[in-house]
């Protein structure tokens, strides 16, 4: 994320001040970012940012760290952009949210650049709740060309949950099942994008094209149908696993919490600065294709859905420490589609119909 400039602070002496202090301190930042790096590795990794900058180590300078939280709900919702639908796959409309994150990024050189984040999420769907950790890590390289700049970025995304449960009876495989508890829930992908911008003195903007694949996966289905609790685990020797794991009709749906998936991503965004005030906003399309979710959506006739159409809007105020304080807006076609990939299977893909939204507010120091 861009930071403003500083107060009173020409554009000129900023510019100057921060090559310096990144000349004197890239020492550190190479043992830090290694630090960082072998840390984020040993997690996994949320989703593409929108306001991804072509040339951060240019607009931002040698890195930042910021915290902050996300939320929204009823109340929070003043115009309207959550659904309250309430039906079979809609138990309290597309939910409440609320989490907190956790960025960083730092340059490596004048070229090279790394950033994560952290994020941790819980989606409230009225007595069914989903708790989430998502990370984030991308190495990035810029390449001035003329008065653009050119840049690749690799990426690597994960989300992982204790468990999914859902409490409201409904039909899986034939059998009415009353209670499920998907145990160990995750996703991961590995991603590229290509990046193309161009930076003025007040303003830049960045364009961006790229694909990612990943696969998501989960240890055991525990339901609750009638009076008998079952549990299978793919693979499984037990008798319940084994019937099931030869059973080609649930086979085919259970399959779908185990699938492949390829992200396509593109859009562009725009950041200005007034003095101490820092504006951005951008627009990116995703769609996601899961080929067997697909298949058997449309074989027992049911819709699936594959693009969400994303919009982000940050305002940032920043004094002369380098502190700041920032409000995001995100809103989404497809309630996480694209950003949370467990989240879609056969049971729940009829909910993904729901546009979304969410708020975020923090603070965070450019140093």
């Amino acid at each position: 994320m861009a930071i403003s400039m500083a107060v009173g602070v020409p554009v000129y002496d900023r510019n100057l001040t921060v090559k310096t202090m990144y000349k004197k301190t890239l020492a550190i930042h190479h043992a830090a970012a290694a630090v960082f790096v072998c840390l984020a590795f040993q997690a996994r990794a949320g989703s593409f940012d929108a306001l991804v900058e072509a040339y951060p180590s240019e607009s931002i300078g040698p890195g930042y760290i910021e915290i902050g939280g996300d939320f929204v709900n009823d109340t929070v919702d003043v115009l309207g952009i959550k659904s309250s639908a309430v039906g079979i796959n809609t138990a309290d409309g597309t939910g409440d949210y609320s989490g907190a994150n956790a960025r960083f990024g730092l340059a490596l050189s004048d070229n090279l650049w790394v950033d994560g984040a952290y994020q941790k999420r819980q989606i409230k769907y009225g007595v069914d709740q989903l708790r989430l950790d998502s990370y984030d890590l991308a190495t990035q390289w810029t390449q001035p060309v003329s008065d653009y700049f050119g840049g690749v970025r690799a990426s690597f995304n994960s989300n992982r949950g204790a468990g999914i449960n859902r409490t409201a009876t409904f039909e899986l495989a034939g059998f009415n099942v009353d209670a499920l508890t998907i145990g160990d829930t995750q996703d991961s992908s590995t991603g590229l994008h290509l990046l193309w911008g161009q930076g003025f003195d007040d303003w830049r903007w960045t364009s961006f094209l790229g694909f990612s694949r990943g696969s998501t996966n989960f240890r055991a289905v525990t339901a609750r149908i009638g009076a008998n609790n079952l549990t299978y685990k793919p693979g499984g020797t037990d008798a319940i696993s084994r019937a099931i794991d030869q059973n080609a009709d649930m086979q085919a749906q259970l399959g779908t919490l185990r699938h492949t998936f390829t992200r396509t991503q593109a859009g562009v965004n725009l950041g200005i600065n007034r003095g101490p005030w820092r504006y951005q906003a951008g627009i990116a399309l995703e769609s996601v294709d899961r080929p067997s979710v697909f298949a058997y959506l449309a074989s027992v006739g049911d819709a699936h859905y594959n693009r969400n159409l994303k919009l982000i809007a940050t305002v940032n105020y920043e004094n002369l420490d380098g502190f700041y304080a920032y409000v995001r807006g995100q809103y989404m076609s497809n309630q996480f589609l694209s950003d949370i990939p467990l989240l879609y299977n056969s049971v729940t893909a009829r909910r993904f119909n729901q546009r979304y939204g969410y708020v975020s507010v923090g603070v965070g120091r450019r140093f």
